[in-house]
């Protein structure tokens, strides 16, 4: 087998989304060493300490003229598996491999959403892919009558070493410049996706008014969203205890969830109904009880043994799961520690290996 991940985006970047495809990469050259592994993009750096065979596609980004460079590539290296995120660019690499050059290769879709409108040619896509790998249970649900190939569903990883080294709460707030004693919530991530859907922080901000002496610290916001919230914030009489900071590097975005009492994964019920979040992994690995909302998208990852749950977008009902959860602090930590057990095996390494093994299976 020789597997090309194939990407549009440029490097470096330090969002989420950057990071979890060069996880993503370092994971399965690891797997399949430098001979049977292809990692595809814009201004790709050398991975240090990794041989990896590098196809640059440069040029103007759009979606055809990417699938067609690609499988330019793909026809001079014998690619047999090309492994993709990006529906847009694998709709028409299989066009253009269909109608003009014929290879004979698997193409492996990944999808970690569902797109609100399943449009002709995500079904065209989902009809003619070799495989799909999902990050959920509750995307495989949606994608099942449209698909002819197998789904499997292999949620996220973590790079546990990022919380090898674990501050106490007290000294990792004083380095961070954050309140030392009141109760602290933690949000870490954008604030939006998919253009303008929220993630869920109009709902903390509401909640808060409710929960005197409490500080939220939301960290990775663009300027934009900070400049949003932060007026509501003001609206809602909570602006003096909430902190926003713009996106930081993922070793101290680890500092900042180790410094929290409680981690909160708000989504909305829209979207995020079947989508899971990679900081759903982070929170895990951090060691502090997690509030989420109640979504079908978590409960691959989260259960009641792991996290406590409220409502998506009741406000009242994160009132009471924070409350309760403060106010019982070894329930909290023992369901952290459920959590913080179960995700050492949900490593990048883990995953890589398990797309491998059903890559040769396609």
């Amino acid at each position: 087998m020789k597997l090309l991940l194939a990407t549009s985006i440029k490097y470096p970047s330090d969002l989420a989304n950057r990071q979890q495809v060069t996880y993503m990469a370092n994971a399965l050259y690891d797997v399949l060493g430098p001979d049977h592994f292809f990692f595809g993009g814009r201004n790709l750096p050398d991975v240090e300490g990794r041989d990896v065979a590098l196809i640059r596609i440069e040029g103007k980004k759009t979606a055809m003229r990417f699938a067609w460079r690609y499988l330019i590539q793909i026809r001079q290296y014998g690619i047999t598996h090309v492994y993709c995120r990006e529906e847009k660019m694998l709709f028409w690499m299989l066009v253009c491999n269909r109608l003009w050059y014929r290879i004979p290769v698997c193409f492996v879709l990944e999808s970690h959403f569902v797109p609100t409108q399943m449009s002709w040619w995500w079904r065209y896509m989902l009809h003619n892919v070799s495989g799909v790998i999902v990050t959920s249970s509750a995307i495989k649900k949606v994608f099942e009558p449209l698909c002819r190939a197998p789904i499997v569903v292999a949620p996220h990883g973590v790079a546990v070493d990022q919380f090898a080294t674990k501050d106490e709460k007290s000294a990792a707030r004083t380095g961070l410049d954050l309140p030392a004693d009141v109760p602290l919530l933690g949000y870490t991530g954008t604030l939006h996706t998919m253009g303008t859907v929220g993630k869920g922080m109009d709902v903390v901000l509401l909640a808060l008014r409710e929960l005197p002496g409490v500080h939220v610290v939301a960290v990775g916001g663009e300027s934009e969203d900070i400049a949003k919230y932060g007026e509501m914030a003001r609206v809602q009489g909570v602006a003096d205890r909430v902190i926003f900071r713009e996106r930081v590097s993922r070793n101290v975005l680890a500092k900042y969830q180790r410094a929290c009492d409680l981690l909160l994964l708000p989504m909305p019920a829209n979207q995020y109904a079947t989508m899971l979040p990679l900081k759903v992994f982070d929170y895990m690995a951090s060691g502090r009880p997690i509030v989420a909302s109640r979504l079908p998208s978590v409960f691959d990852v989260l259960n009641e043994n792991n996290a406590f749950f409220f409502t998506p977008g009741d406000p009242s009902s994160l009132v009471s799961v924070v409350r309760g959860a403060l106010q019982d602090a070894e329930l909290g930590e023992m369901k952290a520690r459920v959590a913080f057990e179960e995700v050492q095996h949900a490593t990048w390494d883990a995953r890589g290996a398990r797309i491998v093994e059903i890559l040769r299976e396609i």
